[in-house]
């Protein structure tokens, strides 16, 4: 089921700027995880008369929902692959926020501004996600069962005033959430091999056929690589217990939760979808439970 997505927009002169926006599914608000890409696009909101004002110079400013753009349906299908139950957020940020279909226009308009020979409303063209990755919000050091993580698809495109703003976000987010997981599809060029940080990604949806399949199929598998291990370590005849694994990082559910809570494809193995609630102890040196069985429960 595609999701709904939410946005903000403003205008100042002749620019319109996408200032945030997010794909909700579900009522729970959780976090689901952090994508970068290079510019609004063609977002629009899908009140045509409230849209229809903000391009006709009538207001200033205006936030609800959105009509789902190729992007943004690129970006579902590939996480209701990934997550067959989703509930949760996606929140969307840019490299920059100018709302312009043409990327090499918008492309062309930023790299004027970056040169200074135009000016841009610098406190529309660049959006603060630091909220975003502090703790609390489910970022920094794996406070949330959500596992958030980053995907960067902010394109191979290569220009040194994107490459600084991509180091620049780069540097932010490694300074406010270094352990954070990261998903995207680099670039395998030569020219690019030793670059660092690795900052040539490609978007989310290519405008080719064939590139958009093969990236859909390569990043949910590079997805489902990093989900969750669960193991079953203890059950009741209506709780059980679980041990979540993230590469280096465990999470033990310590208040138990129903079987019919969550979808497992075994109850040792990969983890298909999992909603618990309750309050979760990280430690770095788990116990190791001997007394595993494979159980096959039921959703």
């Amino acid at each position: 089921m595609l999701p709904k997505a939410f946005g903000e927009f403003s205008r100042k002169d002749d620019h319109i700027y996408r200032t945030e926006a997010r794909l909700v599914w579900g009522g729970s608000g959780r976090n689901l995880g952090l994508v970068i890409m290079l510019n609004p696009g063609s977002s629009k909101l899908l009140n045509n008369n409230i849209w229809k004002n903000l391009v006709d110079k009538k207001i200033d400013q205006a936030d609800g929902e959105l009509l789902l753009d190729d992007t943004m349906k690129a970006l579902a299908i590939i996480l209701e692959k990934v997550y067959p139950c989703l509930d949760g957020i996606l929140h969307i940020r840019n490299l920059f926020n100018i709302r312009n279909s043409d990327s090499a226009d918008a492309l062309a308009l930023y790299g004027q501004h970056s040169k200074g020979t135009i000016k841009l409303d610098a406190t529309l063209l660049h959006s603060d996600f630091k909220d975003l990755l502090v703790a609390g919000n489910g970022y920094k050091n794996f406070t949330s069962i959500d596992n958030p993580w980053i995907w960067l698809g902010w394109t191979v495109e290569d220009k040194k005033f994107l490459n600084l703003r991509k180091r620049e976000i780069w540097d932010i987010c490694q300074n406010l959430s270094k352990q954070v997981h990261y998903f995207a599809i680099y670039s395998k060029s030569k020219k690019y091999k030793n670059t660092i940080p690795r900052i040539h990604a490609y978007h989310p949806c290519p405008q080719k056929l064939t590139d958009k399949i093969q990236y859909k199929d390569d990043m949910i598998a590079q997805m489902k690589e990093h989900l969750p291990k669960v193991y079953i370590v203890a059950m009741s005849d209506d709780k059980c217990y679980v041990l979540l694994k993230w590469e280096d990082s465990y999470a033990l559910e310590n208040n138990g939760i129903s079987p019919n809570e969550a979808k497992w494809e075994k109850g040792v193995g990969l983890v298909v979808s999992v909603q618990i609630k309750g309050d979760y102890e990280w430690f770095d040196d788990p116990i190791l439970y001997d007394q595993q069985k494979e159980l096959n429960l039921k959703s």
